[in-house]
């Protein structure tokens, strides 16, 4: 059975978020593309293999009963740098993330979305990321506690992610340049190009921690 999503309204744009433990699913490959089983195939097996299976089978079906059509029916194309999105998207954007046991889907309408999730490693090498943030992030690591460091790196991370997903530029991104602050209501404004997004964080206990960053889009 799918999870019920939780809802988000942004101005015109309505988002459903899905959190899901992948250990809990079941995957499909009838519904998936040649393509998608080329893919599945060089994954051969393992956690990576079931990550892209699971995830697909679940994205078709919440994608196939938002639109209202069967789920082996959504034609996905990628962006080139690998972001998924439908071939029609009818005012429709979606992203996905998984880590560890968890997948986080984000289907919205009249807007663009990037979501992260990771599982939260208590023991994480700050120095093997570093160049990843900039210097007023790395003087507030150096300033908090040790566990507070960890959950401040994973938010910091997640939103990081979750935003130049939405892009599609990948981690290509030069994340050091990139520094969302955010006003109470969770909005920033970026920069670059003006444009204001949401930007929402939360933990799932000690073990996950999640972002999601979302702007307002019309449909052509």
């Amino acid at each position: 059975m799918r999870p019920q999503p939780r809802r988000i309204v942004y101005g015109n744009t309505r988002a459903e978020l899905f959190v899901a433990p992948l250990s809990g699913l079941t995957a499909d490959l009838r519904l998936f593309s040649e393509a998608e089983r080329a893919r599945a195939a060089r994954f051969l097996s393992g956690p990576a293999y079931d990550q892209f299976v699971l995830g697909r089978t679940f994205l078709r079906q919440a994608l196939g009963a938002r639109i209202g059509i069967a789920p082996e029916r959504c034609e996905l194309v990628e962006l080139p740098g690998g972001r998924p999105m439908l071939a029609n998207p009818c005012g429709l954007d979606f992203n996905l993330s998984h880590s560890g046991d968890r997948l986080f889907v984000a289907i919205v309408e009249n807007g663009v979305v990037g979501v992260d999730v990771e599982a939260v490693n208590w023991q994480q090498n700050f120095e093997a990321v570093r160049a990843a943030f900039s210097t007023a992030e790395l003087a507030r690591f150096a300033s908090l506690d040790a566990r507070e460091r960890v959950r401040e790196f994973f938010r910091i991370w997640t939103q990081k992610e979750s935003f130049v997903k939405a892009l599609g530029q990948g981690l290509s991104y030069p994340l050091d340049s990139l520094s969302l602050e955010t006003d109470s209501r969770g909005l920033f404004r970026d920069p670059a190009t003006d444009e204001q997004w949401l930007i929402q964080s939360w933990n799932e206990g000690e073990e996950y921690s999640f972002s999601l960053c979302l702007r307002e889009k019309e449909c052509a």
